[in-house]
């Protein structure tokens, strides 16, 4: 419900302590804004290649953020089923001028709920470089929200984020224990092999 509308990620330790935060701010017909907080004092900071892995894992800021879902330019380039779903494949070019070790990500979106259920960065040759899996969704009041997702930079090594809180004021989204508290949490589990 905000203009313009913006979405914070948060990365914390163990003990809950905040390491880094990413806030992005979207416009309509402009560019994002970002900023970036990072250290146990949570100091302004240069905001970090969008690219780049967040505290050693294989997920870098713009699988967090889901930004290639913004990237314009894309096309339907075939059907494929995902999870035993039916999926639209759909190409994106890397927005121009943005740095990364991709030239564009290839997208599954599921035909029925319109839902991405699977990414994969590509080189300019179209070889897989990382592959980002959907693995559960849940609904909060009657919004479907990311809650498992495994993202692979390398042959060898997967991290997996589990979501465990969702907030938004202007939105009308209730944090996770208290959807779950009145019976408005349903997690569709998923499997990926």
């Amino acid at each position: 419900g905000d203009s313009p509308a913006t979405a914070q990620y948060v990365s914390s330790d163990s003990l809950g302590q905040e390491l880094e935060r990413l806030t992005v701010s979207r416009s309509e017909g402009r560019d994002p804004v970002f900023t970036y907080a990072g250290g146990t004092a949570g100091s302004v900071a240069k905001v970090p290649e969008l690219s780049s892995a967040i505290q050693g894992t294989d997920i870098s800021w713009i699988d967090l953020t889901l930004a290639f879902l913004w990237w314009k330019g894309g096309r339907v380039t075939g059907r494929e089923d995902v999870l035993e779903r039916p999926c639209y494949v759909v190409e994106v070019p890397v927005p121009a001028g943005q740095a990364g070790p991709y030239a564009g990500v290839r997208i599954w979106v599921e035909e029925q709920n319109r839902m991405f259920l699977k990414a994969e960065g590509v080189d300019a040759n179209g070889k897989q470089v990382r592959v980002l899996w959907v693995k559960s969704v849940k609904k909060i009041n009657d919004r479907w929200m990311l809650k498992d997702m495994e993202v692979q930079a390398s042959p060898v090594h997967r991290t997996k984020l589990i979501v465990r809180e969702v907030n938004g004021e202007k939105t009308g989204l209730q944090p996770e224990t208290e959807a779950n508290e009145s019976g408005k949490v349903t997690p569709i589990p998923m499997q990926v092999e």
